[in-house]
């Protein structure tokens, strides 16, 4: 491992270890895209800075926006309720095995740089820390953040039940429901249509109305 590897790694334990970061962070999110790498606060933030000088990040658009993303992301984290335990589990696990760590975050940093939309980011960072809490394991967080990275912002919205159980939904609500459908989040809502000589039923028609699947509700409840 690198020194700059290990001086990420230990940047990013010690901004996620300081509670009174969420102020700094969200004011860094609210910076323009044309300042946001020449801004004061990014030196308050001990991993946004490591990774700015490390990676010599601020020379395209793309860049700045990840600044602004990886605030958003880290500012669900810092202001997140989190027992002192879990946090300091998380955090005694990041230092006895960098090596594994090191991969864990590459892995975060990369969905987060894929994200166009930044409002993603701070789903990630709900769904971040139901993983330091222990709700999820590594190999859920994986699952979910790929789910998150692959559906449209404005289809999330459509996850409430006062649209999934309205039949009289807008034709975009409708193709917004056929896409979470597509990742497994949603799923038809269906009702015996037949029945045998014995009432049991042999056939099954879709009443219009759809539900979470156990996947969607897991991620729902997590990221709300």
């Amino acid at each position: 491992m690198s020194q700059n590897e290990i001086e990420i790694i230990d940047s990013w334990s010690k901004t996620i270890a300081k509670s009174n970061m969420s102020d700094i962070l969200i004011d860094l999110s609210e910076v323009g895209l044309d300042n946001i790498v020449d801004c004061e606060l990014i030196k308050e933030v001990p991993v946004i800075k490591s990774i700015v000088s490390v990676y010599k990040i601020g020379h395209t658009l793309r860049e700045r926006s990840y600044v602004r993303k990886l605030a958003l992301f880290l500012n669900e984290i810092n202001g997140a309720s989190i027992e002192n335990g879990k946090m300091e589990a998380y955090l005694r696990r990041i230092t006895n095995n960098k090596s594994t760590f090191q991969h864990e975050l590459e892995y975060v940093l990369t969905i987060l740089d894929g994200f166009v939309n930044e409002a993603k980011s701070k789903l990630l960072g709900k769904l971040y820390v139901a993983y330091i809490k222990g709700k999820i394991d590594w190999k859920g967080f994986c699952q979910y953040s790929e789910t998150i990275d692959r559906f449209l912002i404005g289809d999330f919205e459509c996850l409430h039940r006062d649209v999934m159980e309205n039949k009289n939904r807008s034709e975009f609500e409708a193709s917004s429901l056929q896409r979470l459908q597509g990742l497994g989040l949603v799923k038809p809502n269906e009702k015996a249509s037949v029945y045998d000589v014995n009432g049991t039923p042999i056939s099954w028609q879709h009443d219009g109305t759809y539900v979470l699947t156990t996947f969607g509700r897991y991620l729902y409840d997590n990221i709300t």
